[in-house]
């Protein structure tokens, strides 16, 4: 079955990861285990091998160095037998090339073994992995039930909290103690209010909806009025004269259409009788 699998160059290979370690699947988390395994004696049979070469070539460096001080004081070099050298040197290679095969192949078929075993266990896992999740989303129900009604309480321990501190002029802002607008706030009132936002545990941002801009104080509220007011006042005064000005013109002018048609028919005279 796992002959006709095609893995190409893939992760299982090379990653320590590929398979989990702590899924909560025994017999996955197992694999995972023996995955990590076989890549490590492969890699160590491949550490190996390297060493192995490694000390060929340094064998013969050292050969070579000693034949070249044998030639430059014309004295006998004391030097391994070049073929001696060289056929210890390959039969370590070729022991460590041995064991590099035997942990490739290892790890190949029980990549492959795995491969096939998920596979055919795939539709199991993911029937498992499905329970698994409803009983996360219950837990997750009830943690979001019990946070909104611990929200609520907090919330309700805030509102009371301003209300008393507020009417018992305790207020840290001097308008909440000073100003009767402020001060006497209605428990309806405290209740439409809105609970700051708790700092987050960790430092960062709270993702909560966008800050309203606090409210302003009652004087300054009571200030604004009144600067209304006096506008709305001044702006009905100016109305009333520009009504009086202009009534008063109009009777102005109805006067003197008046004396105006007197003097014509003065200076007309009277009209003549008729013969």
């Amino acid at each position: 079955m796992s002959s006709a699998i095609n893995l190409g160059d893939a992760a299982a290979f090379t990653s320590p990861a590929w398979l989990p370690g702590d899924s909560g699947i025994e017999w996955l988390d197992g694999l995972g285990a023996d995955h990590r395994r076989l890549l490590r004696a492969r890699d160590v049979a491949m550490e190996a091998h390297g060493a192995a070469t490694d000390a060929r070539e340094q064998a013969l460096a050292q050969r070579r160095e000693a034949l070249a001080l044998a030639a430059r004081t014309d004295r006998e070099a004391d030097v391994p037998d070049l073929a001696t050298v060289e056929r210890r040197a390959q039969a370590a290679i070729a022991a460590a090339e041995e064991k590099v095969r035997a942990a490739s192949d290892a790890l190949r078929g029980f990549v492959a073994d795995t491969v096939a075993a998920i596979e055919e266990r795939g539709v199991e896992w993911l029937g498992l992995l499905s329970s698994r999740r409803d009983v996360v989303a219950e837990k997750r129900a009830e943690a979001e039930r019990l946070l909104a009604q611990a929200a609520a309480v907090e919330a309700g321990v805030w509102h009371l909290e301003e209300w008393v501190t507020r009417n018992a002029k305790l207020h840290e802002r001097p308008s909440f103690r000073n100003v009767p607008e402020a001060r006497f706030l209605t428990w309806t009132g405290a209740q439409e209010l809105r609970p700051p936002v708790p700092p987050s545990p960790d430092g960062m941002p709270t993702l909560v909806d966008p800050p309203k801009l606090p409210e302003w104080d009652a004087e300054q509220k009571a200030g604004q009025r009144r600067v209304a007011e006096r506008i709305a006042a001044d702006a009905q005064a100016a109305a009333d004269k520009r009504a009086y000005a202009a009534e008063h013109a109009d009777q102005q002018r109805a006067i003197a259409e008046a004396e105006a048609r007197a003097d014509l028919a003065e200076l007309r005279g009277p009209l003549p009788e008729a013969v």
